[in-house]
């Protein structure tokens, strides 16, 4: 199997599992009552990268902060924004 190559290929992908678990969710109320969204946050692709830091977030985030549910699978214009925390840019400052 090939590794995904683009956003849309791994957007697609997590968008099959989060399907599954929006399912799941509503047969069950518990899961249901965690379920806060699912926002894909994408840095540039980068073959073979000398670091590579994969991981998740499983805090309300969004949620806590706006009280909506947000699912975003498409790559967001605001992300060298929201993540480099040296800068004073104002889209960053709103979004922080």
């Amino acid at each position: 199997m090939k590794p995904a190559s683009t956003y849309s290929e791994i957007s697609e992908g997590a968008l099959l599992l989060h399907q599954q678990i929006v399912g799941l969710a509503k047969e069950n109320p518990e899961i249901q009552s965690l379920y806060k969204g699912c926002q894909l946050l994408f840095s540039p692709l980068l073959e073979r990268p000398k670091i590579l830091l994969i991981g998740y977030n499983p805090g309300g985030g969004y949620f806590n902060w706006h009280g909506e549910i947000m699912e975003e699978f498409t790559q967001s214009a605001l992300f060298p924004f929201l993540i480099n925390m040296n800068t004073n840019h104002e889209t960053r400052k709103k979004y922080k």
